[in-house]
């Protein structure tokens, strides 16, 4: 299992099963178009360099199970037992909170629910934010299997793989022309969407980068296609 990082919101674009895909730099540029190895080839996996005599490996598979990492922090979650109006007992459990919708995950808390009528739950946050960088896996919710690898210029994207990259539905916002309907009935939403990604996409280069990486520089970049599945699935197979 590896870790994949996502900010907080292609997170929520996960969550709500508008993203299937991500972008990636290939790093470093290749100098001429990468191009697939054969299956039966002692270098299954990975891509030549047309014109160069080396080849590179992506940094996932098809098949690979991953772990997202995202904007976290430490929680506990505090149980009081009561009868009669009395505690009777009390009990703490460690956790994590997720910035995407502050929601809780407390992997070590009995599978049981609390019945309101005996227990007060009272789940809070400790400490400040910490970067998806620093995110352990015990404290992972989110789990992907990837579907598909493959190489290309960034703007070679289709329109449609650009709103699989996570686009939101218009609501009246930036992207509103006024109408109705929603955007992925919408004719004009498939332009919209090449301009959105590439706006997101400028928006996680950091300015140093933008030259070789950013949109306008065009660079190759790996395609990695995935789904969502549960953490029973990734961790157990099931």
């Amino acid at each position: 299992m590896k870790p994949i990082l996502f900010n907080t919101g292609m997170t929520r674009a996960i969550l709500e099963g508008r993203k299937t895909v991500t972008r990636r730099v290939v790093k470093p540029q290749p100098e001429g178009h990468p191009v697939p190895m054969p299956a039966d080839s002692c270098w299954s996996g990975y891509f030549a360099i047309q014109g160069a005599e080396r080849v590179v490996r992506p940094p996932y598979q098809p098949g690979d199970v991953l772990w997202v990492r995202e904007t976290w922090r430490n929680a506990v979650l505090d149980v009081s037992q009561y009868s009669f109006g009395e505690v009777v007992n009390e009990e703490s459990y460690d956790g994590y909170q997720y910035k995407e919708d502050m929601s809780f995950n407390f992997p070590n808390r009995p599978c049981e629910k609390f019945d309101p009528e005996y227990y007060i739950v009272s789940p809070s946050a400790v400490g400040r934010w910490r970067p998806s960088i620093h995110m352990p896996r015990e404290a992972a919710r989110i789990f992907l299997r990837v579907t598909g690898v493959r190489v290309e210029r960034l703007h070679e994207i289709a329109t449609i793989e650009a709103q699989q990259e996570g686009q939101p539905e218009c609501t009246g916002g930036i992207m509103s022309c006024g109408g109705q309907e929603s955007c992925f009935d919408c004719e004009a939403s498939y332009q919209n969407a090449i301009r959105w990604f590439s706006s997101v996409w400028d928006n996680t280069i950091k300015s140093a980068d933008r030259t070789t990486c950013g949109w306008d520089a065009n660079p190759w970049v790996w395609v990695i296609e995935f789904e969502q599945i549960s953490k029973e699935e990734a961790v157990y197979g099931v």
